[in-house]
């Protein structure tokens, strides 16, 4: 069995990057694929770089509506039994769908195949680092905590049928909510111990705006929240694994010096959290967080990384 796959890469504005990211796709070992490069209205250069593949890539142009409006309209081009979804800024390893199919394929329409991706700058200014699926842990807990970058997973279009596609009304982090539906949804996460995407990180990314990732993430939040009583799966452990997700982006936020826009993830957390748990608030933390409130603990939260940040200056001085 060797199913169609459809590579689908979103581009906006990215004349200088798509080009590498569809030389991935077509140098992939497996055979079929199909290529699907989506133009989300781009102003620069990026429709004629695609149109320079020809006939080995299909241009699908729209007008601009945002990233995961974009994707949706890939997957709903894509002819493929399988579709591996690709940023236009991205990369994937020759061998990534030769390696990731026959898994695939074994594993079932129920489950998803998650790849390792390294992640680089493309200005090589920090260092190399991997995202990678926890191996021992829930599925909602690895689609809540683990880093699941766009090109890692290799998905069966059905799936994506029963999802819906991403939720356009998210401004970014479309993926983390995919993700957590998925495993809502009841399919299972399997793990790859391979490395086979290449994730080119930039100053001034979307991952690197926190105040904007978070007005997403509490959206998110609230709306699994929600999934999870539908489904008949708001147990402690669940609830505990969102509240997680809520506190680790409230200490982003005030890491960030953004402690207001911590405040409703805090919130979450009280809302979220079941009584005795200990694993994302210490008792001590859980009563500041009672006593007084997601406001008043977001400025004390903020002091105490405020003072972390002068001791090493105060030190020196």
């Amino acid at each position: 069995m060797t199913p169609l796959v459809s590579i689908v890469i979103p581009c906006y504005n990215h004349e200088s990057l798509v080009g590498n990211s569809i030389e991935s796709a077509l140098s992939q070992t497996y055979s079929p694929t199909e290529v699907i490069v989506v133009d989300d209205g781009s102003e620069d250069g990026s429709k004629e770089v695609v149109r320079s593949f020809g006939s080995r890539v299909t241009l699908v142009s729209k007008p601009h509506s945002g990233l995961a409006a974009t994707r949706n309209a890939g997957f709903e081009a894509a002819s493929g039994t399988l579709i591996q979804s690709l940023d236009s800024d991205d990369l994937i390893d020759p061998n990534k769908l030769e390696t990731q199919v026959p898994a695939a394929i074994k594993s079932g329409e129920d489950v998803v195949t998650i790849a390792r991706a390294r992640v680089i700058s493309r200005d090589d200014t920090e260092p190399s680092y991997e995202f990678f699926c926890s191996e021992n842990a829930s599925d909602f807990r690895r689609a809540c905590g683990d880093i699941i970058q766009t090109a890692m997973p290799l998905f069966w279009k059905s799936q994506l049928t029963r999802a819906e596609g991403l939720r356009t009304e998210l401004p970014c982090t479309a993926d983390l909510d995919l993700m957590i539906r998925l495993a809502v949804l009841g399919y299972r996460f399997l793990p790859l111990p391979q490395t086979l995407a290449t994730i080119r990180k930039q100053h001034g990314s979307m991952t690197s705006k926190p105040v904007r990732i978070s007005q997403a993430t509490l959206n998110i939040v609230r709306n699994t929240t929600g999934l999870l009583k539908e489904q008949n799966l708001y147990s402690d452990e669940n609830r505990a694994i969102l509240a997680q997700l809520a506190m680790e982006t409230a200490i982003n936020l005030i890491r960030h010096g953004k402690s207001s826009a911590a405040r409703p993830f805090l919130a979450e957390v009280r809302h979220l959290l079941p009584s005795g748990n200990q694993d994302v608030l210490s008792p001590f933390s859980r009563r500041l967080l009672d006593w007084f409130g997601p406001s008043a603990y977001a400025a004390i939260l903020g002091s105490y990384h405020r003072i972390r940040r002068a001791l090493p200056r105060y030190e020196e001085g």
